[in-house]
């Protein structure tokens, strides 16, 4: 824990020693004004409201659509691989499609 307020204090400190240039995107602290450091510090705030909120930190839409994804997948026949498509043993099985499931029999 002292590590991690060590380390957040010198993020403070570098983050206020920008004011001290005239020009920021010319010190040597530039890097911390760029695009990709912005997104992170976004994401790790994001992340800390989530928490503090006891929310989870990935929205409930993103994990239902992955496990439909990897659902709908599998009953497809095909797993998530490496393999190219030719490399995929082929299935005899049609895909599954939610509208055929609710409109069949088998949802009765």
């Amino acid at each position: 824990l002292k590590l991690k307020r060590a380390e957040i204090m010198q993020h403070i400190t570098d983050v206020a020693a920008l004011v001290a240039y005239p020009d920021p995107r010319k010190s040597t602290l530039a890097y911390l004004l760029s695009q990709e450091r912005r997104r992170e510090l976004a994401e790790a705030v994001n992340a800390a409201i989530l928490r503090s909120m006891k929310f989870p930190r990935e929205p409930a839409m993103v994990t239902l659509v992955r496990q439909l994804a990897t659902t709908s997948a599998y009953l497809v026949g095909y797993r998530s691989s490496s393999r190219s498509p030719e490399e995929r043993p082929q299935s005899s099985r049609q895909p599954w499609v939610l509208g055929a499931f609710v409109n069949s029999d088998s949802f009765a």
